[in-house]
């Protein structure tokens, strides 16, 4: 993580603001969050991408939307894919280095 200005991030684009937390002790404590990883090397773009920071930084807990809906179709794909290993692993045993008797 690194300190920049606003418009050196922002380059010339749009943003929005969102006022969250509303109440300026919990902003502190977001702020504080956010700056104790200044300087941190570690991104990674599944488990340690800019969503995860910026949810951390705002409720202490690290969680990726992005990711979790990307996630799911995959999750979903290979959970079908080992229904049907198993179901052709059980059917026809040459699959797996054995053969059907004979």
């Amino acid at each position: 993580m690194r300190r920049s200005r606003l418009d050196e991030f922002t380059e010339g684009r749009e943003f929005n603001v969102t006022l969250n937390p509303p109440d300026l002790r919990r902003g502190r404590d977001v702020v504080r969050r956010a700056r104790s990883r200044l300087g941190e090397r570690c991104y990674n773009l599944l488990e340690n991408n800019c969503e995860y920071f910026s949810t951390w930084s705002q409720l202490g807990e690290p969680r990726s939307v992005q990711v979790e809906l990307m996630a799911k179709p995959l999750r979903l794909a290979i959970a079908a894919l080992q229904v049907l290993w198993r179901h052709v692993d059980s059917s026809a045993g040459i699959f797996c280095g054995r053969h059907a008797p004979l």
